[in-house]
């Protein structure tokens, strides 16, 4: 069996195949070709088995039977196309492994050789129901020297702000170009006017079926200062200004996040097992 690199199909036959992980909306969201990624099928019009990366951690497999043929296939996909293509975009490649069965799961892990770390993990998806209130209504101003700032084009000029470079090397990861952020995507950030240095910031990474999944970073000298909060809350507001029902989706031993997106109002939708696979330094 043979696996094709397609460009062009049917978004429905592919929606309802991938239903085993609608979850999810990153998968939507690279059919939709709002994120970035690649997608392998067998049959287009009557898929048997379909894979998706979204050029970074990201990986979604679902196949409607599992057969030694079938898995040597994936296999030589991983080692012949995923993985030097992922050592290309980064020195310290990431998997995070979403299959329809638990036996695609122990496939999969197989191809890795010792040079990887293979974790399972239990990932949690969460939602914030538009009928809940608009956070911003009742949330608090920053203290001196923060200043909250939207993620537009004023912002990445300036140059010379600290960390503004891995800001944008994470909306690449998730958007493919920075272009294409400032153009579909939103989010917002705080700034120590200070020290002229990002503290923390939201971006959405993906948007599909009218939601929007929001990620979360905060420069560790600032944790536990309300800024993570502060972000969240801003970027759920320009969320329910567009209509979008806010995501949010971590790991369950990722405690702090868990507390952080229950604090501004998450409700857990669903859990599910992945694996993550790490390459070694």
């Amino acid at each position: 069996m043979t696996l094709q690199r397609i460009t062009e199909f049917d978004k429905k036959t592919l929606l309802t195949f991938f239903k085993p992980l609608e979850f999810t909306i990153a998968v939507e969201a690279l059919l939709n070709g709002t994120s970035e990624g690649a997608l392998w099928i067998d049959d287009p019009t009557l898929p048997t088995i379909a894979l998706l990366w979204d050029f970074a951690d990201g990986v979604y497999l679902v196949s409607k039977e599992y057969s030694e043929p079938l898995c040597k296939t994936i296999q030589k996909l991983f080692q012949d196309q995923i993985i030097p293509d992922a050592e290309k975009r980064s020195k310290s490649p990431v998997f995070v492994i979403y299959t329809s069965s638990d036996k695609w799961n122990k496939s999969i892990i197989s191809f890795f050789t010792s040079k990887w770390t293979i974790k399972p993990e239990v990932a949690c998806f969460f939602e914030r129901p538009l009928t809940l209130s608009d956070p911003m209504k009742s949330s608090e101003s920053l203290p001196a020297p923060f200043m909250g700032h939207p993620m537009d084009s004023k912002l990445f000029k300036n140059s010379d702000l600290k960390h503004i470079l891995d800001l944008q090397e994470e909306i690449e990861s998730d958007w493919g170009s920075l272009e294409k952020f400032l153009t579909r995507g939103y989010g917002y950030c705080v700034i120590d006017e200070n020290t002229n240095s990002l503290a923390s910031w939201a971006i959405i990474g993906n948007i599909a079926r009218s939601c929007a999944e929001l990620g979360i970073d905060t420069v560790e000298e600032y944790w536990r200062k309300g800024l993570a909060t502060h972000v969240a809350n801003q970027t759920i507001s320009l969320s329910y200004k567009k209509n979008l029902t806010p995501h949010w989706y971590c790991f369950q031993n990722n405690t702090t996040s868990v507390k952080l997106a229950e604090k501004v109002g998450f409700q857990k939708i669903q859990e599910f097992l992945v694996y993550v696979i790490e390459k070694k330094e």
